[in-house]
């Protein structure tokens, strides 16, 4: 299994809340899919004008040729 922790304050605005859903989601499943990791963690901080969302976990670093694949858009 994987244990995923997340920590912040609480998110109002709908549109943050579901663009923090869905990095999480993706982030998650690459860190389990591509690192094998076990733990992920999260942390959304929000600043007067900025939302900052960090992902750590504690998978393996990719091989240096590692080619990036479609990832996130929009």
């Amino acid at each position: 299994g994987v244990e995923i922790q997340v920590s912040g304050p609480g998110i109002e605005d709908d549109i943050a809340k579901k663009t923090f859903a869905y990095v999480l989601r993706e982030s998650a499943s690459n860190a389990v899919r591509h690192g094998f990791a076990t733990k992920v963690e999260a942390e959304f901080e929000k600043t007067r004008d900025l939302y900052i969302f960090s992902v750590w976990n504690n998978g393996v670093q990719p091989p240096e040729y590692f080619a990036y694949g479609t990832g996130l858009s929009g």
